[in-house]
């Protein structure tokens, strides 16, 4: 069973601009990170109270620790997509 959560992430271009962007973040057994979405999470529902159930849990996401991710994370493949 994938174990995932919603994760900030400190994302930098090939630039050097940052910014910071919520993804559905995948762990395996352990609580390693396997990977994330590569598109940024929305909220979205077919309810009202189903879209706050969304917020509740993207701003628990404030409570963890940043992912860093740089433009070669990504050009390497890191977002862990299969």
């Amino acid at each position: 069973m994938t174990k995932w959560n919603y994760r900030v992430m400190r994302h930098s271009d090939a630039f050097g601009r940052e910014h910071f962007i919520i993804h559905e973040t995948y762990y395996d057994d352990n609580g390693n990170v396997t990977g994330w979405t590569e598109e940024p999470s929305e909220v979205l529902s077919e309810t009202k109270d189903g879209i706050r159930d969304e917020l509740e849990r993207m701003l628990r996401a404030l409570d963890y620790p940043v992912i860093e991710v740089s433009h070669e994370t990504v050009q390497d493949g890191g977002c862990g997509n299969d």
